[in-house]
């Protein structure tokens, strides 16, 4: 969205705000994914027959009934995010029936080949996303050490020598990626095999890509080159035999190298010497000497905003241990240096793409650069075979079949066309009638890939707050290099390449937008968006920055690491008091820091919504001439309609020590009291984000004491609810996945944001007799409520 005047509309300010707090919750959608995972929902609903109602499936993982709304709460996420899908219940008195996706068929465990547990539980593992919480201070810190050791203490590999459960982790995490990706590569780009007779697998480990290879191509002789701790602990095998070494001292001759995520574990240096090791142990090209990689190539494959939002997400993660993922310019740097003559991009493995570099005999430099739906092997003599879906296996046929009736495809219509996901399909001179193969599986990976991922966007944003990048970017004329930027918020040098790939994941994103230099040897340069624009500390009715340094808190996002045994703990305590020991509010009353960031994020909301109600429905306020603000903090909201509407005497109700430390003002009186208890006597009352904090029966206790202090609705009696109607406002996904989200995120200190059918429950116990909704700010509604 881009700003059509110089004042936003109310309108692009509240499109700005569901932009920006969709981002920031992108971790919970991450945290969501990581406990269904952790409390195996896909392989008991995949047990089960394939689908399960919310009791059926609270039972079979253990769940105390107390946690039953809670597991729908959490699976209402998944289902609109589209892990799960959703049957609607027939009638009020039936539940809704949960059923598997191609996403989540992929977390399933009978599923060897197509298992990607066991790398999920890598990535989401609480070690990996943890330091994530410090990058602000790790950018800041001149020292090279990884971001993952700053935070431990010891890099990965450290960690895993010294942990045996820990090192499992990893292993079965790479096994698990190596039976997914092989299995594709030998289905739909095996022809990059044909031809060879030996081949070395480059730091293989225990030999599962080699095994594969073996196995499709008994002609070639397979060997894996790996350490010599690795190769000791690897199985025996009477079709690959292993050899010790380090490849970056020797790689054995063979016809053809093959190297599957080795690369992006280097950086340049490294990689160009691993090169040259490779090109030396290859015949020439012309004797069909080549290197085979499987890795990132980011802006390769089908220009979709996932697949690409994905690929930069994921090069963060490896931002975490010092590691990168390249787009094409980059690797035919280390290419060129290396003395590779020619390389080809195949861009059908989702996010990954196939890599050939090869060596002939001039120093030719050429690239073989490919639209994203077409393979193309120079050095091959018969052309790609193709496989249609008759000739898949039938777990895969399956897979097909429901991808067809998946959610998906209507949740992301307006950001993506089906078919332009990351498949990579693939087109030669006879065109395949309906799907290939490899689209249905390879979507489904990309889609899982860029919810586990989600968690990187909000640590992205948290990290540019803290580094004060959108400030920075407006104080300076609101465009900025690169380097003006780090040296503006005084940046290491070292720190600037890793500077780029941060902006890079927020400039995917949309949350800044980068203008790309016309020529080689200049920068590109960032600028703000409307979203970043409510960010900006000048900007004091529309700047939410401290709301979502309150949201992206390390207090607040840790506790979502032990969802899934607060979900199995019989007792009702709150995530947020299990993780830390107390209350939220506890912590506010012990920690003066923190009330204070708590205080400055409520008026940040007031003064931001404030001013858009007053604007847009404004006329919920005609009439009335007495106001109680329950609840009303330090008065933002009160002093708000005060000044627009001076004729209505505004007064503020809260407990004694919010009173207390209340400023003074002469527009609007405090009074100190408990709306539990008694709440003065009004002709309306005001409650703004109040009820999300309390479950139903606190909320009938309130509703009634509301009932008691306004007069009838002929009198001009009325409740008015600044709160959130979930499934009301813009349909759209991104509005409709940010309230689902932040019910999720409120559920931390037990809140709960309500569907329409929910409010009016309440609304009816308590008494009243009426209710409007107008859904007019954005995630957010106004409520009229007549008694």
């Amino acid at each position: 969205m881009a700003p059509t005047q110089d004042k936003p509309s109310s309108q692009e300010l509240l499109q700005a705000q569901v932009d920006l707090w969709h981002h920031a919750l992108g971790f919970v959608k991450s945290m969501a994914l990581k406990c269904a995972m952790e409390l195996q929902i896909p392989n008991t609903i995949q047990g089960h027959g394939g689908s399960m109602t919310p009791s059926e499936l609270a039972t079979k993982i253990g769940l105390h009934p107390c946690k039953l709304p809670r597991l729908r709460r959490l699976m209402r996420v998944l289902t609109v995010a589209g892990i799960f899908s959703t049957h609607e219940a027939a009638s009020p008195d039936k539940e809704v029936v949960y059923e598997l996706t191609p996403t989540t068929c992929l977390l399933v465990n009978d599923e060897v080949k197509s298992n990607l547990f066991p790398i999920l539980s890598l990535i989401l593992d609480s070690t990996v996303i943890s330091p994530f919480l410090g990058m602000h201070s790790w950018f800041l810190d001149e020292c090279s050490t990884s971001l993952f050791k700053k935070a431990h203490g010891l890099n990965i590999w450290e960690m895993a020598n010294q942990d045996d459960t820990y090192n499992q982790l990893i292993n079965n995490a790479m096994v698990s990626d190596t039976n997914f990706l092989m299995d594709i590569i030998l289905r739909e780009c095996g022809d990059v095999f044909l031809g060879i007779n030996s081949l070395i697998d480059v730091a293989g480990g225990h030999g599962g890509a080699a095994r594969a290879i073996a196995k499709e191509f008994p002609q070639i002789k397979c060997t894996v080159l790996d350490l010599p701790h690795v190769v000791a602990e690897a199985p025996t095998d009477d079709h690959v035999l292993f050899i010790s070494g380090d490849m970056f001292k020797y790689i054995p001759p063979a016809h053809a190298l093959f190297l599957k995520s080795i690369f992006h574990d280097w950086g340049d240096e490294d990689c160009v010497q691993l090169l040259k090791k490779c090109k030396e142990a290859i015949p020439p090209r012309d004797a069909g000497g080549k290197v085979i990689i499987v890795d990132m190539v980011v802006g390769s494959g089908p220009n979709a905003i996932v697949t690409r939002d994905t690929q930069v997400s994921f090069d963060l993660i490896m931002m975490c241990f010092e590691w990168r993922e390249r787009e094409e310019f980059e690797w035919k740097k280390i290419f060129m240096e290396a003395g590779f003559s020619d390389y080809k991009i195949m861009s059908v493995l989702g996010v990954r793409s196939a890599e050939v570099a090869e060596k002939g005999k001039t120093n030719k430099k050429t690239t073989g650069t490919l639209k994203p739906q077409e393979v193309v092997q120079y050095s091959l003599r018969h052309p790609l075979n193709v496989y249609n879906a008759t000739s898949r296996s039938p777990s895969m046929k399956v897979l097909d079949d429901q991808l067809k009736h998946s959610v998906r495809p209507k949740l992301l219509g307006e950001l993506l066309n089906v078919g332009d996901r990351g498949a990579g399909l693939i087109e030669f001179e006879s065109p395949l009638p309906g799907l290939t193969s490899l689209e249905p599986v390879s979507d489904a990976q990309v889609d899982l890939w860029h919810h586990a991922l989600g968690f990187v966007k909000s640590m992205a944003l948290k990290c540019a707050m803290e580094l004060q990048i959108p400030n920075t970017i407006q104080h300076h004329g609101g465009a900025m290099t690169p380097s003006e930027l780090a040296i503006a918020i005084g940046l290491h040098p070292s720190k600037l390449p890793r500077l780029r790939r941060l902006m890079r994941v927020l400039t995917v994103s949309g949350i800044f937008v980068v203008h790309e230099s016309a020529s080689a040897d200049k920068e590109a340069v960032y600028g703000l968006t409307p979203t970043t624009c409510l960010l900006v500390s000048d900007e004091v009715k529309s700047n939410l920055f401290p709301i979502l340094s309150l949201m992206l808190d390390s207090t607040v996002i840790t506790p979502f690491f032990g969802m899934k045994s607060w979900f199995l703990d019989e007792h009702s305590a709150s995530m947020f008091k299990k993780a830390h020991g107390i209350t939220f509010w506890e912590m506010a009353d012990q920690d003066e820091t923190y009330n204070q960031l708590i205080n400055n994020a409520m008026v940040s909301d007031s003064n931001f919504l404030m001013d858009i109600i007053l604007r847009e429905c404004g006329d919920v306020f005609v009439g009335i001439t007495s106001l109680i603000d329950v609840a009303g903090g330090h008065g933002g909201a009160a002093r708000a309609i005060a000044n627009a509407f001076p004729q209505i005497k505004c007064t503020v109700l809260d407990l004694p020590h919010v009173v207390a430390d209340a400023p003074t003002d002469d527009h609007v009186p405090f009074i100190s009291g408990d709306m539990f208890v008694y709440i003065p006597p009004a002709n309306a009352l005001f409650l703004k984000w109040i009820f999300h904090d309390w479950g139903d029966e606190d909320c009938v206790k309130i509703l009634k004491k509301c009932k008691e202090a306004i007069p009838p609705r002929d009198a001009g009696g009325k409740v008015i609810i600044v709160d959130m109607v979930v499934g009301s406002g813009p349909n759209e996904i991104v509005t409709r996945e940010t309230q689902v989200f932040f019910d999720l995120f409120i559920m931390y200190l037990e809140g709960i944001e309500r569907e329409e059918f929910e409010w009016k429950k309440i609304f009816m116990e308590s008494g009243f007799s009426e209710y409007k909704i107008i859904s007019v700010l954005g995630v957010r509604s106004v409520i009229e409520l007549y008694p």
